[in-house]
């Protein structure tokens, strides 16, 4: 009876003004109704932002006084957003390369395979800033990319979950991808980590791959990796992304839904999400391949220590 407690007060209160101007509609929508409206509600709210004049008032509304040159979208997402978001700093250097120095397979006492792969935090989940391993730098440091940072601060909703890249691995540009026809990206294999709890940037997790989405971006096949933190959390036990969805219900589903409609709001249009999860045996081969390719791009090092810059 909670629910029609609740309605009957308001259509009650409603009624006592005595005018007759309000009617409460007593159907009960469902709950996609309900998230249409509220963003339906909020592209309005944008626009209303995007019309306020140097006062600070948009249809008679104050909404807030801005600079020239800044953007009304991003200080609408951003303002509210980074009081509340915790800030992050990249690790200091050890001497130690995260990218050629972590172990990508782990292995038990007898050095016999596990299963489980290792990989380097960059994003930590709940975060709206931007750190990646960087192949071109000595030891690989992790640094934080000011402009990426910048564009998630505008975009205004926090990563939904841990996001990395696989040590000794290597989108290799001169092959090109057999599912998708285009080439690798030049960097490390991309993971996504499922889990909820999150992890600080530079962290080594150990975790299983359950499957495989693939980005088209900027012409080149950036795919990304699906898993689960192996040592710690609700989905530790997954072993499928079945087991994810069972686990934790519309937990890929947000996770595919917040990179795609980040990916997009960068207005160019040279981003593609494509929605089908391969499967763990794909993920896999997608590793060992990239793992390869690490090793060819090793094997081409200059004696300065670079290879392919």
């Amino acid at each position: 009876g909670r629910i029609a407690e609740c309605m009957e007060w308001m259509d009650d209160f409603k009624k006592s003004g005595g005018k007759g101007e309000a009617t409460l509609h007593f159907k009960i929508h469902d709950a996609s109704t309900a998230i249409k409206l509220i963003e339906q509600d909020h592209a309005s709210w944008r626009t209303l932002l995007a019309e306020a004049a140097p006062t600070g008032t948009a249809r008679g509304h104050w909404v807030r006084q801005r600079s020239k040159s800044e953007d009304p979208a991003a200080a609408a997402h951003a303002a509210p957003m980074l009081a509340e978001v915790p800030r992050h700093t990249a690790p200091a250097p050890t001497g130690v390369s995260l990218w050629h120095d972590v172990d990508l397979r782990v292995k038990d006492w007898l050095d016999e395979e596990t299963g489980l792969f290792r990989y380097v935090n960059e994003m930590p989940k709940g975060s709206l800033q931007k750190f990646e391993v960087q192949p071109h730098l000595p030891e690989n440091a992790i640094e934080e990319d000011p402009k990426g940072s910048s564009r998630l601060a505008a975009f205004g909703r926090p990563v939904p979950f841990n996001y990395g890249c696989l040590p000794q691995t290597y989108r290799d540009p001169e092959h090109v991808d057999e599912l998708y026809g285009a080439p690798g990206d030049d960097d490390p294999l991309d993971i996504l980590d499922l889990s909820g709890e999150a992890v600080g940037v530079g962290e080594v997790v150990q975790c299983r791959p359950l499957g495989a989405v693939c980005l088209i971006d900027e012409g080149r096949a950036d795919w990304k990796i699906l898993a689960v933190n192996a040592e710690r959390g609700p989905l530790a036990a997954a072993r499928s992304v079945e087991d994810v969805e069972r686990l934790a219900p519309g937990r890929i589903a947000e996770c595919m839904e917040w990179m795609d409609d980040f990916k997009k709001s960068g207005g160019k249009g040279e981003a593609t999400l494509h929605f089908k999860i391969h499967d763990a045996s794909t993920a896999i081969k997608l590793i060992e391949q990239d793992h390869a390719s690490w090793r060819t791009l090793l094997a081409e090092a200059a004696p300065t220590g670079t290879a392919r810059g």
